[in-house]
């Protein structure tokens, strides 16, 4: 008796979202505009099904409490707690406490830009500690970035000299991948554009009048 051929395999799945929401893993909702996506077998089968989603293009949208919780998320084992993101001037403005003796206020500001990489750069251009700029008792507090990250200690975050490395596809915590092209600040969310490599911008995407 002859067998029968098996089945063909089933491709992925394509899917366009114009406008949506989707909450991360921790329930941080993201906010999706033209999103053009991928959806296959092969992700973690506890999270979304067992599927995987290739983000093809499009943009994500993250508020700047959405990004709060996220990091905060992240360094819960962290000497840094209570951590604040918002937008000042076209760069981004995080706050947050470190603590040593007792807790200490902090500030880190500055643009963002993607490495080479498709990872998020914040470049720390303004760093203060009890709002008196850090640079002259930064070694001596341990205010340095590297130290107040911790490097290796958070999947997702690292810290390189006067940047804070973000990984997009750790922060949410779900099987969605793509590659980041640009960032740019808003007033209100952080927007994020993946696509092909070749379309990134490189440098610092500042903040227009205009939100999706």
């Amino acid at each position: 008796m002859w067998a029968e051929d098996p089945p063909p395999a089933k491709g992925p799945t394509r899917l366009y979202i114009k406008s949506g929401t989707l909450d991360t893993s921790k329930g941080v909702p993201l906010a999706l505009h033209g999103v053009d996506a991928l959806i296959a077998p092969g992700g973690d089968g506890k999270k979304m099904g067992g599927k995987l989603v290739q983000l093809r293009a499009g943009v994500v949208g993250l508020t700047y409490d959405s990004i709060a919780k996220l990091l905060n998320g992240k360094m819960k084992n962290s000497k840094v707690k209570d951590l604040k993101v918002s937008s000042d001037k076209g760069e981004i403005k995080i706050n947050g406490k470190v603590q040593k003796i007792i807790p200490l206020p902090f500030e880190v500001k500055g643009p963002v830009s993607v490495t080479a990489d498709g990872k998020l750069d914040l470049h720390a251009s303004t760093e203060k500690a009890a709002k008196i700029p850090i640079s002259g008792v930064a070694d001596a507090l341990g205010l340095t970035m590297q130290k107040m990250v911790g490097k290796g200690k958070h999947k997702g975050i690292e810290a390189e000299k006067q940047d804070v490395i973000f990984d997009p596809d750790e922060l949410w915590g779900l099987p969605i991948h793509g590659q980041l092209t640009s960032a740019r600040v808003g007033k209100n969310e952080l927007l994020l554009t993946f696509g092909h490599p070749a379309s990134r911008r490189r440098g610092t995407q500042t903040a227009s009048n205009r939100e999706h």
